[in-house]
């Protein structure tokens, strides 16, 4: 009876029924990068309906600025007489209702991004993030929506998590969530093929440019299908029927990534898929973004369930919804045989020294760094604390995962919260509280791990990295990054070429260079008379010895003046690098197999 009315419902248009919002997309001239918007509306209670455009996105924990590309607004009742509105804030509309009936409104959005959680329209295709631009009332996220796309070529395809109809240019959604949670992309160009991986169907897309001949597409599913078996593997079951990869191929260096409940989306540069070698490169971002399907979009902080699209929802744990993400990442890779241990051990050591060499972790915590996502982007804050919950997060999950082993002995890990973390949550129709992953940590493990969240995650105490991986027979062996001084020995973390010299956007405090008194934003003009930007100029500096001085001009406020450098040897980034012990006893083997290979 179900598929019978189904079958009825796709044949008549779900949304000519059902849908609460029923949505409209159209363009005439694509040159102009503009959609033309039409949304149709049941009216709220009392004497205006609000409609809105997101502040935000689900995976970009910070403020959008999505209602700056809307123009054109109006708003009309059933009988297309026009309705009185205002604008309220940056992101809504105030519609008076009308006496009786639906309201629809009706706007064009200018969609000029390209990346993977924007929107583009050009000749050959169509392509939004719901997110970016469709309304929505606040009282109604859980109702059903519809898009009739009125401008899609009839011999156009479709990448897309959305539900079809038998009309090649509808779609449909079981709520607002799932509406905005599908990345679309209309073309007639799509490459697209599928497979058949346990009890799901896998569909893969890619729009652009697509040079990848069988051995590429082979390389590809390879790879892929082992990524998705093993993440399957360790959470015991895939929570959908149906995915969709879906691959913007850009003719310029772009690499990002969104994760959707039912899709993943990626822009990537053209040469990605160009043969069998090249596809290596997207398993990582392949990985991580699928990992996803679990940790955030179900195993979700308690503050973002359900989601609210009209204000910022805080959570301190972001570390790990992306951090963890990460090294699972990196870490099913090498179960999934993808990459070697020196290949995973590389990505360790590269994760660590970042964390060690870095002035900000000293101050901002895993913690910290997730409450404040909202606060990233703001040109106020200060250069030398930034920092990202992902590699803090990611740092902070290898140790969970390799103290739960060394606690148990190697009966549980960090896979058995994952799961836990997911029966006792996700499939109960929670979220996960602020404190449940120290909880679930320490009911997997039967320990306490109080210590350990409060220096570790809340805190910025140094970690005692031995206490992890002696149980491994491994040793973290470190070396001086450089015998001989550089820019970043003196303070001066980050700089760049410009016509006068080298532009300083970043100096570390308490270093050499500021306490010579060159700050941010200076300009470097010469070392000891040597033109600054020169090898000459850096030769001097690799000269130095520890208490000696050199002579650098600096253009600062206006002013330019001439500073002595004493060089202290006070900053000494280190090399880190892992390695297996050679007197490794079996148990510590054994040990690092079962990590390895997810035992």
């Amino acid at each position: 009876m179900q598929r019978i009315l189904f079958f009825f419902l796709a044949l008549i248009g779900y949304s000519s029924l059902f849908a609460t919002y029923a949505y409209e997309l159209s363009w005439e001239n694509p040159a102009s990068r503009s959609y033309v918007v039409s949304m149709t509306a049941e009216i709220s209670n009392g004497k205006f309906t609000e409609f809105s455009v997101p502040l935000w996105r689900p995976g970009r924990y910070i403020t959008q600025d999505y209602a700056s590309a809307v123009s054109a607004f109006q708003a009309f009742d059933e009988k297309n007489q026009p309705l009185e509105w205002k604008k309220t804030d940056k992101d809504s509309w105030l519609v008076k209702n009308p006496s009786s009936g639906k309201i629809t409104v009706q706007y064009k959005v200018y969609a000029g991004i390209q990346d993977a959680g924007s929107s583009y329209l050009c000749l050959e295709y169509a392509y939004f993030n719901p997110s970016n631009f469709f309304m929505f009332c606040s009282d109604r996220l859980e109702e059903p929506c519809s898009l009739f796309v009125k401008s899609m070529p009839k011999d156009w395809t479709v990448a897309s998590a959305l539900k079809k109809t038998a009309e090649h240019n509808r779609f449909w959604a079981d709520t607002y969530h799932d509406f905005i949670d599908s990345p679309t992309i209309l073309s007639g160009s799509l490459h697209s093929f599928e497979r058949k991986i346990n009890d799901t169907r896998y569909y893969f897309h890619f729009q652009g440019e697509y040079e990848g001949g069988t051995a590429a597409e082979n390389a590809y599913l390879d790879g892929v299908s082992k990524i998705i078996s093993k993440q399957v593997e360790l959470f015991t079951e895939a929570p959908m029927q149906e995915y969709h990869f879906i691959y913007l191929l850009l003719p310029f260096n772009m690499r990002h990534a969104v994760e959707h409940s039912f899709s993943s989306c990626y822009a990537l540069p053209l040469e990605s898929m160009k043969n069998a070698a090249s596809v290596k490169s997207m398993f990582a971002v392949t990985s991580h973004e699928f990992w996803h399907l679990w940790n955030v979009k179900r195993i979700r902080p308690a503050a973002l369930w359900p989601y609210r699209y009209d204000k910022e929802q805080y959570t301190a744990l972001h570390w790990f919804t992306e951090g963890v993400t990460d090294y699972y990442a990196d870490l099913i890779l090498v179960r999934a045989g993808l990459i070697d241990t020196a290949g995973f051990f590389a990505s360790l050591e590269e994760n660590i020294s970042s964390m060690e060499n870095s002035y900000a972790t000293q101050i901002i915590s895993p913690e910290q760094s997730s409450f404040d996502s909202w606060l990233s982007p703001s040109n106020y804050a200060d250069p030398h604390l930034k920092t990202s919950y992902y590699p803090l997060g990611f740092r902070v999950g290898m140790l969970l995962d390799l103290g739960i082993r060394k606690q148990t002995a190697g009966k549980k890990s960090l896979d058995d919260v994952m799961r836990y973390l997911y029966q006792e949550y996700y499939k109960k129709g929670m979220g996960v509280p602020e404190a449940g992953v120290r909880a679930a940590v320490e009911l997997i493990s039967s320990s306490d791990w109080n210590t350990f969240f409060q220096d570790h995650v809340a805190g910025v105490k140094p970690i005692s990295y031995s206490e992890y991986f002696d149980a491994f027979g491994l040793e973290l062996k470190t070396e001086k990054l450089a015998e001989k001084p550089v820019w970043e020995n003196l303070g001066i973390a980050r700089i760049e070429k410009i016509e006068y010299g080298l532009y300083v956007s970043s100096v570390i405090p308490g270093s050499d260079a500021e306490n010579a008194g060159i700050g941010d934003r200076d300009i470097l003009l010469s070392v000891n008379e040597k033109p600054a930007a020169g090898e000459s100029a850096l030769e001097e500096i690799r000269q130095l010895k520890k208490g000696k001085e050199i002579e650098i001009a600096i253009f600062s406020n206006g002013i330019r003046r001439t500073v002595k450098l004493k060089y202290t040897t006070s900053i000494n980034p280190l090399d880190y690098s892992l390695e297996i012990k050679s007197n490794q006893n079996a148990a510590q083997k054994k040990m690092l197999e079962d990590w390895l290979g997810g035992k």
